[in-house]
């Protein structure tokens, strides 16, 4: 604890000296106060260890699984405190010489299994209940969401959908500037008889000129 509150003095005073940004410096003290010196702040720093640190990401990793509303602190949040910790790690080993080598360097850079979530029936049906209530106040938009739905589509790309993509013949969008271009090429999003109206109803929004499916409305 008192090694971490010495490398906020140094940083304050590197702050004030121009070498860091003031919101830099709040940034880390406070994941250092509400983090770190709670979950370590007891150990002498040659007790921190590798294994306490990768079992500390554990359970802040399973707190943030739990949808219960409660606030926690979330996966970008655990890398941003392990990041602030490998910091401090450095500053003990390099400058305060309690240490020898840095037990959390690279620990904040990790990946996690992204967990695909499928709306429920009942939602389905609440999400349909809203969208034909806002139909003629924002039917852009309403249009927007349905397709998304039918189709799978990205919000950005039904945003940057343009008519040269659609191919109403084959019943068929051809996206050529997608997430995952780079590995899997151009993705073919097929059309059923939904998808197909909502399209034929948004060239009402077709604008000399414009190339794109959803224009702004600005």
């Amino acid at each position: 604890k008192d090694h971490a509150q010495e490398w906020l003095v140094t940083l304050r005073a590197k702050a004030k000296r121009g070498e860091l940004s003031e919101r830099t410096v709040l940034d880390y003290s406070s994941k250092v106060n509400l983090h770190i010196v709670p979950a370590f702040g007891r150990m002498k720093p040659g007790d921190l260890t590798a294994a306490a640190i990768k079992s500390w990401r554990a359970s802040k990793l399973a707190e943030a699984d739990k949808a219960d509303g409660t606030r926690r602190l979330g996966v970008e949040g655990v890398k941003g405190t392990l990041r602030v910790l490998s910091a401090l790690c450095s500053y003990l080993k390099d400058e305060a010489g309690a240490i020898s080598s840095n037990p959390a360097k690279g620990l904040g850079q990790f990946t996690t299994r992204q967990v695909e979530r499928y709306l429920t029936q009942e939602e389905t049906a609440r999400l349909s209940a809203v969208l034909e209530r806002r139909r003629e106040q924002w039917p852009l938009w309403v249009a927007v969401i349905e397709l998304a739905l039918l189709t799978g589509m990205r919000k950005g790309e039904i945003l940057k959908l343009r008519w040269d993509a659609v191919d109403e013949v084959q019943r068929r969008i051809l996206l050529k500037d997608h997430k995952t271009k780079r590995t899997s090429g151009a993705r073919t999003v097929h059309l059923g008889e939904a998808a197909l109206e909502i399209l034929q109803n948004a060239k009402s929004w077709q604008r000399l000129g414009n190339p794109y499916v959803f224009p702004s409305q600005e």
